[in-house]
């Protein structure tokens, strides 16, 4: 009985681990392909007000967070002290959308596919 309880739990906190999200919450994503990445930095440049945008290190086709980069310094500048803004990429409801680290601002991505991000934990 003992033994048959144990796998019983086992098999339940493995199914848990794994569990698929419930339908119509948010689902962290990646780009679905490196075409994706032409309309997302027109959004960014959009959502920035920036002709110019860069992207740090995290790789969206890759990882569920989309990092931009600050405006370099001027000419007249010493020090910048601006810092690199990161982005959840998530799936709400079948769009694609950027929420900011606080969840406060969510920008739905207008012509941008993504995919469920699959962990290597799951």
């Amino acid at each position: 009985m003992l033994k048959t309880g144990f796998a019983f739990m086992t098999a339940l906190a493995s199914l848990a681990a794994c569990a698929h999200p419930v339908s119509g919450a948010p689902v962290p994503a990646i780009l679905a392909s490196e075409a994706e990445l032409t309309p997302l930095m027109a959004e960014l440049r959009e959502m920035t007000g920036r002709a110019n945008v860069e992207l740090g290190a995290d790789d969206p086709l890759a990882t569920p967070v989309v990092t931009i980069l600050p405006p370099p310094a001027g000419p007249f500048e010493g020090n910048n002290p601006a810092l690199p803004t990161s982005y959840g990429l998530e799936l709400r409801d079948g769009a694609c959308v950027l929420v900011d680290q606080d969840g406060t601002m969510v920008r739905t991505l207008q012509g941008v596919t993504c995919a469920p991000y699959a962990s290597k934990a799951g």
